[in-house]
């Protein structure tokens, strides 16, 4: 009879531990299931893949095998990087994608992918690197971008976007690189961007971005690359910019900008090694701060007005005469001879 009882037991205990189980084993299942077919989703977007990118995701390897594909060690084994840069894709991202849950980075630059942006991308909750540049996606940024909580880089660089930037973007607290050049987008530079107080750099090149620079950029104390040239931007540049004692590069060449430049911007800007404010309506004196700044490497102060100034700067390696004057070239000719450390 205890003979029974114990057998009973021991049988009951181990029901238990079956039911237990048998959830975990679907989650696991499901889990799986769920990223490889996001995957498989993506790849039937795929319509050229000339260096055979894809050719192992197929049933003969699990998925976190295929080319381009890293998952998590822990069970159930989940997608956390996809990585396809410069494999000559072409066709358009799957909104499939979204449902990579775990997905931390996205690495699709340097091919010749199309469509929009998916908007379900705002799914992605662990994201933290996006980088579609270099490719030619057309259509708006999605605004819900913001859900992505983790983003640390956003590199949408080299596409044919258009719209806005959102506003929304300055909901990301993690962002520390914003990379737009390149691109159509119009409106102005959204105000909400001064609220990321972890974001480094901000480059938004070639666009056709119109109104004042905001001051509120003026409280990213982390700012260390600032790029807003070829834009159409008018107004001055806050005040507040130029007491941002960690940029090293400034460059708002190729605007409507005017006013005067701070007498004390060399002493403000110690680590500046790029400054470039070329082919605007700046007038009034060269401040003779910038000699103070020795580690300047590239200087275009040329105006469509006439700014006042003749003196020697010295910076490192570096010996450059400025004389700043009217000039009638353009900007892409500028900003190539900018490029390569000459002055205007």
């Amino acid at each position: 009879m205890e003979m029974r009882v114990v057998i009973l037991f021991l049988f009951f205990c181990s029901s238990i531990v079956v039911l237990l189980l048998v959830p975990t084993t679907e989650a696991i299942s499901l889990g799986n299931e769920t990223d490889k077919l996001a995957l498989l989703a993506f790849k039937k977007g795929i319509i050229k893949d000339p260096s055979g990118a894809l050719n192992s995701w197929n049933d003969t390897i699990h998925f976190c095998g295929w080319e381009g594909v890293s998952c998590s060690s822990q069970q159930p084994q989940r997608v956390i990087t996809l990585n396809l840069s410069n494999r000559g894709l072409e066709g358009s991202i799957s909104p499939s994608i979204g449902n990579l849950s775990f997905l931390r980075h996205m690495l699709l630059m340097d091919n010749g992918l199309y469509g929009e942006i998916p908007g379900d991308f705002g799914r992605l909750h662990s994201l933290r690197v996006l980088n579609l540049s270099f490719n030619s996606i057309h259509g708006e940024i999605p605004a819900n971008l913001s859900h992505c909580s983790e983003l640390i880089t956003i590199q949408l660089e080299n596409n044919n976007l258009t719209g806005v930037i959102p506003a929304e973007l300055g909901s990301t607290p993690k962002l520390k690189s914003l990379a737009l050049d390149n691109n159509y987008l119009n409106g102005v530079i959204p105000p909400s961007l001064g609220n990321l107080s972890s974001l480094m750099e901000i480059s938004l090149l070639y666009n056709s971005l119109q109104g004042d620079i905001p001051t509120e950029l003026g409280n990213l104390a982390n700012l260390t690359f600032f790029q807003v040239s070829g834009n159409m931007l008018s107004g001055t540049i806050p005040s507040k910019l130029f007491n941002l004692s960690s940029l090293y590069f400034f460059s708002a060449a190729g605007n409507h900008l005017h006013g005067t430049l701070p007498p004390s911007i060399g002493t403000c800007l110690p680590n500046l090694q790029v400054l470039f404010l070329g082919i605007n309506q700046f007038s009034g004196p060269i401040p003779m701060s910038l000699t103070n700044i020795s580690s300047l490497e590239a200087l275009d102060l040329s105006q469509k007005q006439f700014l006042v100034g003749k003196f020697l700067l010295s910076g490192a390696g570096c010996k450059i005469w400025l004389s700043s004057m009217s000039s009638q070239i353009n900007l892409k000719q500028a900003m190539q001879m900018a490029g390569n450390f000459l002055t205007l």
